[in-house]
Parts: C-alpha cells; sequence; structure tokens
C-alpha cells in the first residue's frame, strides 16, 4: 500500500491528500520534494506538515551550504557569492524563492513549481547574491 501511495504521489503530485506524516518525510528523505510541494506543506496550516517542511528547507540551506563551500574548494568556482556581513535565517531563505519564483513572467512562474527545492534554492540565491556585480 506504502509503494502504491508513493507511486501515486510522484505521478500526481497529490501527496497532501494520501500520504500520512511518515509518507511524506520519506518522500522529502528521499529528495522528492519540489519548490511547489515545499509550499504545499508550509501553507496547509496543518502544524506537522509545517514543520516537517521548515525542517527540510533548514536542511537544504545547510546542504547547498556545503556543496558550495565544495565546488569553491574543488573547482574554484562560487555557485554564489553572499555577503560576509549576511546571516540567511530559514525565513529570508522563503523569501528569496518567492522572490526568484515572482522575477519570471506568469507562463513560466508554473514550471518553477516542479523544481527541486534545493535547485531552486540555489537559483534563488544566485540571483539575489550573483558573483559577477
Amino acid at each position: 500500500m506504502k509503494k502504491l501511495i508513493l507511486t501515486f504521489c510522484l505521478l500526481f503530485n497529490s501527496c497532501l491528500i494520501l500520504a500520512s506524516n511518515s509518507e511524506l518525510e520519506i518522500l522529502i528523505n528521499r529528495h522528492v520534494l519540489t519548490y511547489g510541494d515545499y509550499l504545499k506543506l508550509y501553507n496547509s496550516g496543518n502544524k506537522s506538515y509545517q514543520n516537517i517542511a521548515i525542517s527540510n528547507l533548514k536542511g537544504v540551506m545547510d546542504g547547498v551550504s556545503m556543496t558550495a563551500a565544495k565546488a569553491a574548494v574543488n573547482y574554484n568556482t562560487k555557485l554564489f557569492c553572499i555577503p560576509d556581513n549576511v546571516t540567511i535565517s530559514d525565513k529570508d531563505a522563503m523569501k528569496l524563492m518567492e522572490n526568484y519564483v515572482l522575477s519570471f513572467p506568469q507562463h513560466l512562474r508554473e514550471k518553477r513549481l516542479d523544481v527541486n527545492l534545493s535547485t531552486t534554492y540555489i537559483f534563488a540565491l544566485d540571483f539575489r547574491y550573483p558573483c559577477n556585480k
């Protein structure tokens, strides 16, 4: 039954209706969460779903920081250039991603909702803090 629900979630993007918290956590831990899924969880009004969304976002933020550091060291490449005096909270990250998605014309915003949360966060950081100033 769990496989059927997970398959349905992946195919039809309807996890909020069918999945229990543990099943949502399985999806989140598999990095299946898109930016649109994250927004659904966060805006669901369900405190448990909101906590899962925030926890996932914080994990994404940590992972992206480590990936950026590794890219800088191993490939001499910067993914984005956050000033030293800037600290980004989860609320800041949410606003960065929202502003990034809103920067697209309406017909392209829908496509941004289907992009992986980590990728959306990296693009949002690069959008706000580009290295080529």
